[in-house]
């Protein structure tokens, strides 16, 4: 195979197909793959992550993918918040962040 290897921008597409999809599983394992390979998932790669978890109810592990975001990035995207307060006003709960 010839060219250079995939950035994120090929990967944080896959990961968002993998969790549009419902597909938490293999999107961790494409975060934990580009991890492997030097690179260092983005807000939007993590934004993408805990939509995907929300969508599907999982708030538990949204926050945790919140609290990996905040140790990896000094400052995080209103839109990262955003994805979170929106799952958790799916579900009708109060959040503490």
């Amino acid at each position: 195979m010839k060219g250079p290897p995939p950035g994120n921008a090929v990967f944080n597409m896959v990961i968002n197909g993998y969790c549009k999809a419902g597909d938490m599983g293999e999107a961790i394992n494409m975060m934990n793959l580009m991890k492997s390979r030097g690179l260092k998932p983005d807000v939007y790669t993590y934004t993408v992550i805990m939509s995907g978890y929300t969508n599907g109810g999982q708030m538990e592990e949204a926050c945790k993918i919140l609290s990996e975001a905040k140790n990896k990035h000094p400052k995080l995207s209103p839109v990262t918040y955003h994805t979170l307060i929106r799952g958790y006003c799916k579900l009708r709960k109060m959040i503490r962040v």
